[in-house]
């Protein structure tokens, strides 16, 4: 199996598992008490994004992208490599779409967001370096 597709699988499991701890865990457990940034965030009107949560909608993402990407490891085809650029092109933006919300529009930042929005866009920044490979 190459690096890239290593890092890959490791950086979609954190954002799986980060996601899915937004997902399960209360937002005073997590983000402590209302006032913070973190709880801004995550009670915020942005929460939601076509009225599904954005943790399960992460949750989602990041399943399907290892899934997508250990398949292509097993089977590797020019279609499953195109797709999990696509992918994670769209995850990407997403990612930039809730940083520029945190940062301008609420003027807040969730530590637990910023790990998956790094994240995605990091797994873009990787599969455009090494696209020739």
């Amino acid at each position: 199996m190459k690096t890239k597709y290593k890092i890959l699988l490791t950086i979609f499991t954190i954002c799986l598992v980060v996601s899915t701890l937004l997902a399960l865990t209360s937002t005073e457990q997590i983000c402590g008490q209302e006032d913070n940034s973190c709880s801004v965030v995550q009670n915020s009107s942005y929460q939601k994004t076509l009225g599904i949560s954005n943790s399960i909608l992460g949750i989602l993402t990041f399943t399907f992208l290892l899934f997508i990407t250990a398949s292509h490891t097993k089977h590797p085809k020019r279609q499953k490599k195109l797709f999990l650029f696509f992918t994670t092109t769209i995850s990407a933006v997403g990612a930039l779409y809730f940083i520029y919300i945190h940062a301008v529009i609420l003027e807040a930042f969730c530590t637990y967001c910023m790990i998956i929005d790094i994240g995605s866009i990091l797994a873009l920044i990787i599969l455009i370096v090494t696209r020739k490979q």
